[in-house]
């Protein structure tokens, strides 16, 4: 917490001038946590949790768009969190992603991964991994759009009501 009411002290202006070096200063670990874009046919709730629904039998999309923080470093990993509603099951899910910096074309890097299968169980919060390598040219200042489809026709998905929570990234951080 910081004291407002204290005089600004000597040490921090002597740390503030000096040169921020690696010698002085590590990367850190950060998180993002982006909620999915809403849409009026698929947007819900789930207890308290504001979700986008999908169902069995069908391929849902859900979107998210964001700027990546300019502190960005690395991917550490991206998950879609989800919460599965009726019981066990197993989840078949796509990403399909672009992304770009200010002033490059809106497909500079773009691709897809289908087929990703996860084990689901009620109730539990769940993070998808992407291992698929396709966030792996993000840069600080990058603006991305990111599609998580869920492929409820697959002969494969089980699983009835899948809520998507949203999209967490975890990343290093130039300190």
């Amino acid at each position: 917490m910081i004291d407002w009411t204290r005089p600004h002290s000597a040490d921090v202006d002597a740390h503030h001038n000096e040169s921020h070096t690696a010698d002085k200063h590590t990367d850190v670990a950060r998180e993002l946590f982006v909620g999915p874009n809403p849409s009026a046919v698929d947007h819900s709730f789930y207890e308290k949790y504001s979700v986008i629904k999908t169902v069995a039998n069908s391929g849902t999309n859900v979107l998210f768009t964001f700027r990546i923080p300019d502190d960005f470093v690395s991917l550490t990993h991206i998950h879609v969190v989800v919460l599965e509603e009726p019981g066990e099951s197993t989840v078949v899910w796509d990403f399909l992603c672009q992304y770009a910096a200010n002033g490059e074309d809106r497909n500079t890097h773009s691709g897809s991964s289908a087929g990703n299968q996860t084990a689901l169980t009620a109730g539990v919060i769940t993070e998808l991994d992407d291992k698929s390598g396709l966030f792996s040219s993000l840069a600080a200042g990058d603006y991305i759009g990111v599609r998580w489809k869920r492929d409820g026709a697959s002969g494969s998905d089980t699983a009835g009501w899948v809520d998507c929570l949203g999209l967490l990234m975890e990343y290093t951080a130039e300190q």
